[in-house]
């Protein structure tokens, strides 16, 4: 789906070219163009990633010191064999 449509977009816009060197969206022809799908297209998702990354780790922070704050034990809720 997000792979195709990203895909889809530099073509649409006649934005693609050669591989020299490794990015696969062209300057040469639309500069303006080319530079904005190349940050949209790699760096706004890059930031969405690291912004949910930052979000879970911050989440799983406050719930572990929440629970040793309260002084419960790390094994509560896990069940033994």
């Amino acid at each position: 789906g997000v792979s195709l449509v990203m895909a889809i977009i530099p073509a649409a816009s006649d934005t693609y070219g050669s591989t020299t060197g490794w990015c696969w969206i062209s300057v040469q022809e639309h500069p303006e163009l080319g530079n904005a799908w190349r940050f949209v297209l790699f760096y706004v998702p890059l930031w969405l990633v690291a912004g949910y990354n930052l979000k879970v780790f911050w989440f799983v922070r406050s719930e572990l010191r929440a629970m040793f704050t309260r002084g419960a034990d790390v094994t509560d809720g896990v069940q033994t064999l």
